[in-house]
């Protein structure tokens, strides 16, 4: 059996990059923006696309719109957007989310409340989300699997949510991440600690917006490790929106920083007539179909097409940036410090360690260090907790 390999889902249905991929608008040399279309050169093609209900509850058919029928499709249920109040929380509209997600995906995470913002507080948003994923249970039809969703920014937090939702049995997990990977490390431990993986019928793990460098390096080797414990079983996904987010600001990626396990980046700035040789082609380290036939003065007036040559260029960089830390992660063990570095080897090394212990949580607190260095932490108030002793897990 081939081993498994974590999965990369770009979020590109809202704003600019939906409307482009609707009308199936080409690329300067005559391909097709879809980057997940067979049409699309096989080196770059993507089959892999997540849709949110959140930004398109509107649009009710927006997979067969977008082409992605034949593409393996996560679907977002807004939680986010509700947070934030961009949607208006009303109860009524999980029936219309969950209506969504399974017409338009092919896993999809429950309606979770994220507990941050200004809008709920912790145990208002846990109570909301339970109530959510209790209609979820009693009404899905099946033609969609579904992910419980744990939430926290602290160890207690992480507690309290995983007790109150464990209940339900879906089709795997989804971790709110954000920028904390610290704490979605000691997510992780505790759902491999209680058993969750060891259930067949969950198949998925979901780590929400982790997708930098470093993070395709740390759940590269988590998905490793997974395989080796759960007997290839579970796959491990991430998702970001960056590849066309970055596009706003300018951002235009170039090539891979091994060593400090950065993606490198310039920036195309609006006086480009003096910094750059507009007739030139802009630099492209893997020959990608959206750079052929594109010159710097495509970049000068910001407009389209501006923004979906940016992204398709941005998505092919980072495509290949999920096959390289494969096969760094593939290789002999000895090679991996020789090409990241000592200081990620160690960080490799804990993190299998912590996956392969019969107590992750108790490797996760020896290790804490390590995963403080190397990860994005949100919350300060991360500590060795005593919650053991009120829930019984």
């Amino acid at each position: 059996m081939k081993e498994k390999q974590f999965v990369y889902f770009p979020s590109l249905s809202s704003g600019n990059s939906k409307s482009w991929l609707v009308k199936n608008t080409p690329l300067p040399n005559g391909t097709t923006s879809r980057f997940y279309d067979d049409s699309y050169p096989k080196q770059f093609q993507h089959k892999y696309f997540l849709l949110s209900a959140g930004h398109n509850l509107s649009h009710t058919n927006l997979r067969v719109d977008m082409g992605l029928e034949d593409s393996f499709v996560i679907g977002d249920s807004g939680g986010y957007q509700i947070m934030t109040g961009a949607m208006k929380w009303k109860p009524e509209v999980k029936d219309r989310i969950l209506n969504w997600l399974e017409n338009n995906s092919d896993i999809a995470m429950n309606l979770d409340i994220p507990p941050r913002g200004n809008l709920f507080n912790f145990h208002d948003a846990l109570d909301i989300s339970c109530e959510n994923f209790k209609y979820f249970a009693d009404n899905r039809i099946g033609k969609t699997k579904f992910l419980n969703v744990l939430q926290g920014d602290t160890i207690d937090g992480y507690n309290i949510w995983y007790k109150r939702v464990k209940q339900f049995d879906f089709n795997g997990w989804s971790i709110g991440v954000g920028r904390n990977t610290y704490g979605m490390l000691y997510a992780i431990a505790l759902l491999i600690e209680n058993g969750e993986f060891d259930k067949v019928h969950n198949e998925y793990l979901h780590l929400l917006g982790a997708a930098s460098l470093k993070d395709f390096f740390i759940i590269g080797t988590l998905q490793k490790a997974f395989n080796k414990r759960f007997d290839n079983r579970v796959i491990i996904t991430t998702d970001s929106s960056s590849p066309n987010r970055a596009t706003v600001f300018g951002t235009w990626y170039f090539d891979l920083d091994y060593k400090n396990l950065k993606q490198m980046s310039n920036y195309f700035g609006k006086n480009g007539k003096t910094l750059y040789n507009i007739d030139k082609k802009p630099v492209c380290t893997v020959n990608c179909p959206a750079c052929e036939n594109t010159l710097y003065e495509q970049f000068l007036d910001w407009k389209e097409p501006t923004h979906m040559i940016m992204t398709n260029h941005n998505m092919a960089i980072t495509t290949n940036s999920h096959r390289v830390i494969n096969e760094i992660l593939d290789s002999h063990e000895s090679m991996i410090p020789e090409v990241v570095g000592q200081d990620y080897y160690e960080l490799h090394k804990a993190l299998k360690e912590m996956v392969e212990s019969k107590y992750p949580t108790r490797v996760f607190e020896k290790y804490s260090p390590i995963f403080n260095k190397h990860c994005n932490r949100v919350d300060s108030t991360f500590h060795k907790t005593d919650s053991n002793i009120f829930f019984n897990f």
